[in-house]
């Protein structure tokens, strides 16, 4: 029997432990772009009522939002910031351009390529009035896409462990169309396959898992096993659907794995009875 699993509108991560060698607080790193400036051009292009020291963003944060509840975030605070700003007898464009630095600061963005958002953040802080909403548009699309790519390799990370937690050692990832593929069984092919899905559309990650090789109704238990993992790694989601799909699997990667185990099991059936021919054959 195979069980298949959704894991709708993935929210937030815990206890994941970051790398500065692989990826950066996207605020740092408009700091560091800003910083490259002088104190002329950053009165000129912006308001000195945004705050320049580095941001308290720690390196060592152990909490991560998904690209999807982050643009929430980002549209909430710009607002906020905009409302801050209203009031202030400065040039609308400088206004503009203080709300999206200040807004960038206090978000927990995480991203991994530096280059390419101080590149993006430098066009953004000299874009005059005709091209600063593209500016804008540029440098929250570098990040909102580092950021989930982040988010994902995360997860991948965190699936593989629950995978193993649960009793299936043998892990292997692919990506199959832009979707993380983690596969992981055991010495007698059970196991668990999952995706972690992204919409393109509303940017929202589900996370779908679905046992495989189990017919003797093993599959409740480790998907029980694999959600109490994730649950510990801190993996936060809006609900988790389950269905049974009867005696075969439901999604085509994992008919894909099934099909390989049932084939390997035949060739060792195979060989099995080779030897024993053979062995038979040499009494006589």
């Amino acid at each position: 029997m195979s069980q298949v699993t959704t894991y709708s509108n993935l929210e937030e991560l815990e206890s994941v432990p970051y790398s500065s060698n692989s990826n950066y607080a996207a605020s740092t790193v408009m700091f560091d772009a800003i910083a490259t400036m002088s104190t002329a051009a950053i009165n000129e292009l912006i308001t000195g009522r945004v705050d320049m020291k580095a941001s308290n963003f720690n390196a060592t944060q152990v909490d991560l939002k998904s690209p999807n509840a982050m643009r929430f975030a980002f549209a909430e605070t710009y607002t906020k910031n905009m409302n801050v700003f209203a009031t202030e007898s400065i040039e609308t464009l400088a206004k503009q351009k203080s709300v999206v630095v200040k807004t960038i600061t206090e978000m927990a963005y995480r991203v991994e390529n530096k280059n390419a958002i101080t590149e993006k953040v430098v066009q953004m802080l000299h874009a005059d009035k005709q091209s600063f909403k593209q500016s804008v548009e540029a440098v929250m699309n570098e990040i909102q896409v580092q950021h989930g790519s982040v988010f994902t390799k995360q997860m991948v990370e965190i699936v593989s462990k629950a995978s193993v937690d649960a009793g299936f050692k043998t892990v292997n990832v692919v990506v199959k169309n832009s979707v993380p593929v983690i596969t992981a069984v055991d010495a007698n092919g059970r196991g668990i396959v999952s995706e972690i899905r992204t919409d393109n559309k509303t940017h929202v990650l589900d996370l779908v898992s679905e046992t495989v090789g189990m017919t003797d109704g093993s599959c409740n238990d480790a998907i029980q096993a694999f959600s109490a993992s994730l649950q510990k790694y801190g993996v936060k989601y809006s609900d988790a659907n389950r269905k049974w799909t009867g005696g075969n699997c439901w999604l085509p990667n994992a008919k894909e794995v099934e099909q390989t185990i049932k084939s390997n099991g035949s060739k060792k059936e195979l060989d099995r009875m080779r030897k024993l021919n053979t062995h038979t054959k040499n009494k006589n």
